[in-house]
């Protein structure tokens, strides 16, 4: 009877005890909790701090570049210095995005647009001081892989610029609504940016994924008209849709920019061409044309004549352990062009393996009736 009575008491001291523990634990939490916000508070101001560095640092790098036109009448080597590439990259990656926050992410993506205006006006100052001195007998421009437009060219608003193959793009502040109905474009989109092209799809498809891992756009659409001036292949036709006019020009910049490296694994003669093309992460852009997992390994094997494709990507697929995501050929996926392709996922050194095991043989092929066919640019598989 008397053990019974002291139940109650035995009972509260249980929980008594077990509360302490939960809040020690609890507080042991927040401790921890508050502890890392710091810390991620700290990494915030840190990288801000070197953002915002940037843009009130712009009128001292005008004075320094002013100051060494003076001295050697050379500044473009200057204008390196001003860094915008490491904030391409960081900005699409969603791990840096969910670090700054929203809201923060966007006022420093604002200065740096900020920063990038000072750059291209810097840019082009620097462009024609080039020119005038090598009219003086000054050092001649090193070869650029892109055409230079002419100056009359230039005056047109809209005309960012032409690449290899062919390719011109432009940009489009404010589109007409009634051509914006008939292009089917979301109506949160004011600004587009136009790539089109005579000679090849796959390096400016290849280009314009790049520029939506590096802009704020989205590709709306990408047609493959038949063309290739008259060859066994594509032409081509994309279109980026953005917000802000800023983003659509910057997408068709890094497109041109691009070309020539992903001309570098199209081979051609008179014959016929190959296409290879290879990345270690797809985007939005080959996402929306060949329906490839975003975020992994992708590879274009291409034959042209057909029955060239035909043994590349037979021998591709043997090569590598490697998920065929898409075929092609003359009466399926093409606009009746004379081509066999495939387009492959999966692990980055499979794809990759895969890809150029389908150029080598292509090549041997490609070179039989005794033209041996070469790269557009440098090779970079």
């Amino acid at each position: 009877m008397i053990e019974i009575l002291k139940l109650p008491e035995v009972i509260g001291a249980f929980f008594g005890a077990f509360f302490a523990v939960l809040i020690g634990v609890l507080a042991d939490i927040t401790k921890n909790h508050v502890t890392n916000w710091h810390k991620k508070r700290k990494k915030r101001v840190t990288v801000l701090k070197l953002i915002y560095q940037d843009l009130e640092n712009i009128n001292e790098h005008i004075a320094n570049i002013l100051k060494y036109m003076a001295e050697s009448g050379n500044p473009k080597g200057y204008l390196q210095k001003i860094p915008l590439d490491n904030w391409y990259n960081l900005k699409n990656s969603e791990e840096f995005t969910q670090f700054l926050g929203e809201e923060l992410f966007r006022d420093i993506n604002e200065k740096m647009r900020q920063i990038e205006l000072v750059n291209k006006v810097l840019a082009e100052v620097m462009r024609r001081v080039g020119s005038a001195q090598s009219g003086e007998g000054g050092t001649p421009e090193q070869r650029s892989d892109n055409p230079v437009p002419s100056e009359d060219l230039v005056q047109v608003t809209e005309f960012v610029g032409v690449g290899l193959g062919e390719t011109q793009g432009i940009v489009i502040a404010n589109l007409d609504p009634i051509i914006h109905d008939l292009m089917g474009i979301d109506k949160k989109y004011r600004s587009i940016g136009v790539i089109g092209g005579r000679v090849g799809a796959g390096p400016q498809i290849m280009a314009a994924d790049d520029a939506v891992k590096a802009t704020n756009t989205e590709i709306v659409s990408i047609e493959m008209p038949r063309d290739t001036k008259g060859g066994a292949g594509h032409g081509n036709l994309i279109v980026f849709a953005a917000e802000d006019v800023s983003d659509a020009r910057r997408a068709v910049e890094v497109t041109l920019e691009m070309l020539p490296k992903y001309f570098g694994d199209v081979y051609a003669n008179d014959q016929g061409h190959l296409e290879l093309q290879y990345t270690a992460r797809a985007s939005r852009g080959l996402n929306k044309v060949f329906n490839t997992p975003e975020g992994k390994a992708f590879g274009l094997i291409l034959g042209a004549p057909a029955v060239i494709g035909v043994l590349m990507i037979d021998t591709a697929v043997k090569a590598a352990d490697v998920e065929v995501v898409g075929y092609a050929s003359p009466a399926k996926g093409t606009s009746f062009t004379n081509e066999v392709m495939i387009w492959v996922s999966g692990d980055s050194g499979a794809v990759r393996q895969a890809v150029i095991s389908g150029r080598e043989v292509g090549i041997k092929l490609l070179g039989a009736w005794g033209d041996v066919p070469k790269p557009v640019t440098e090779p970079y598989i």
